[in-house]
C-alpha cells in the first residue's frame, strides 16, 4: 500500500511507501528519495534519470552525524574519515630556502612568543578553536616553521662544529705547552 500523487500529465510526482520511504519527482531526470536501511535513516538525490547519485545525508541514531551540501562544499557535524584527502595550495613555502629570505633570528623569534604568546603567522589558539582553521593554509605554514627551524639547525650545526674544532685547536695547544715547559 502507498500514497502517490500524479500531476495532469500522468507522471508520478510523489510517492510515499507503507515502509515510510518517500521520492519526489523533481523534472525529467532527477528525483529526491527519503528512506532508511539498516545503516540508519537518509535522503538522497538523483540525476540523470536515476542513474547518477547527486548527493547523500544520512542520519545514524548512534551519533547523530549531519552533513549539510552549501555554496560548493559540505559541512558535516561530526568525525570525517576518508581514505585520502587532498588539499590543493599555492605558495608552497620553498621560499624559506631562497637566498633572499630573510630568516628571523632565534632572539626575534623568542622576544615575539614572549610578546604575543605564539608563533608569528601561526594563528593564536583563540581564534583556532573560535574560527577553526584551513587545513591547505596551515599545512603550509607548519611546512614554512618547520623549513625555518631546520635552516637554523643546519646554521647551529655549523656553529657547534667550529666550536669543537677550536676546542680541539686549543686542547692540542695546551698539550703542546704542557709537553715543552716539562
Amino acid at each position: 500500500m502507498y500514497f502517490e500523487y500524479r500531476n495532469s500529465i500522468d507522471k508520478e510526482i510523489f510517492r510515499l511507501n507503507q515502509d515510510g520511504s518517500a521520492r519526489w519527482s523533481g523534472n525529467a531526470s532527477s528525483y529526491t528519495e527519503v528512506a532508511s536501511n539498516t545503516s540508519g535513516q537518509f535522503i538522497r538525490q538523483y540525476s540523470n534519470s536515476g542513474s547518477t547519485l547527486s548527493w547523500l545525508i544520512r542520519g545514524y541514531a548512534t551519533n547523530g552525524i549531519q552533513a549539510e551540501f552549501r555554496d560548493g562544499g559540505i559541512e558535516v557535524n561530526g568525525r570525517v574519515r576518508a581514505k585520502e584527502v587532498k588539499v590543493e595550495t599555492t605558495n608552497w613555502p620553498d621560499y624559506v630556502f631562497h637566498k633572499d629570505y630573510v630568516l628571523p633570528s632565534l632572539s626575534e623569534l623568542d622576544a615575539y612568543i614572549k610578546k604575543e604568546g605564539h608563533l608569528p603567522g601561526i594563528p593564536t589558539a583563540k581564534k583556532a578553536e573560535s574560527e577553526g582553521v584551513d587545513l591547505g593554509e596551515m599545512n603550509r605554514k607548519l611546512l614554512e616553521k618547520v623549513e625555518e627551524l631546520t635552516l637554523h639547525l643546519i646554521r647551529l650545526d655549523a656553529e657547534n662544529r667550529e666550536l669543537h674544532k677550536q676546542m680541539q685547536s686549543l686542547t692540542d695547544e695546551t698539550k703542546t705547552i704542557k709537553s715543552t715547559t716539562n
